[in-house]
């Protein structure tokens, strides 16, 4: 209370105690979108949380668990092209995956295992072919 009146905390912020006259911040990986609120909310899978604000991991990245202040980019090998996702795709035989995102390999080169972060050029054996002198 603040000269005898009840001061709500404005969104992002929180106050556990009461008869306080500040509000704190929430934590990083929690976020409060309400006004007058005691507690921080924990950042959901797929988002991350900071200043106590809420956002989505963006395309590329990830949120593999609750809490989370920054979303990380994919690992290499694999990929993710959506928003709000808790995981990555491992990266499919044909296409090569770095940094969250998926090509497919180039005429000419290729991969033959999943989760691969570069083509292999395709090399083809010469072939000698040997005509007769005389036909």
């Amino acid at each position: 209370c603040v000269a005898g009146f009840r001061t709500d905390c404005p969104a992002t912020q929180h106050q556990p105690a009461s008869g306080q006259t500040a509000c704190q911040t929430c934590a990083e990986g929690s976020h409060q979108p309400s006004t007058g609120e005691a507690n921080c909310i924990t950042c959901p899978l797929g988002h991350y949380c900071t200043a106590g604000v809420q956002y989505e991991c963006a395309t590329h990245s990830y949120a593999p668990s609750v809490g989370l202040n920054a979303c990380p980019i994919c690992p290499a090998g694999t990929y993710n092209l959506l928003p709000k996702q808790s995981t990555c795709t491992d990266c499919p035989i044909g296409s090569i995956c770095n940094a969250g995102d998926i090509l497919e390999c180039a005429a000419g080169s290729y991969t033959d295992v999943i989760k691969q972060t570069a083509c292999h050029v395709q090399h083809c054996a010469r072939v000698h072919i040997r005509y007769p002198d005389h036909l």
